[in-house]
């Protein structure tokens, strides 16, 4: 292959992952914001927010990551740590 069409299918699978992370997170946060911390800053993006959940889906047999047209992912409440 050239470089050029590798480099080409590199980015096309970077935003292929980009846009799968967004819509996940999308889909678990809803329309509340993140947690903001005194710098004013989120303390995470919604990327990495996305992208925790499409790797923990991938690694655990737990649930299917599409079930069909429509998909709700399910929010996992976590115990807080002081």
């Amino acid at each position: 292959m050239q470089l050029s069409k590798r480099l080409s299918l590199l980015m096309e699978v970077c935003a292929i992952a980009l846009a799968m992370a967004c819509h996940t997170a999308s889909r678990l946060m809803g329309s509340k914001y993140l947690a903001r911390k005194k710098h004013g800053y989120c303390s995470k993006s919604w990327f990495r927010t996305g992208f925790d959940e499409l790797r923990r889906r991938l690694r655990t047999n737990d649930t299917p990551l599409i079930t069909g047209k429509k998909y709700a992912i399910r929010k996992r409440f976590r115990p807080r740590i002081a």
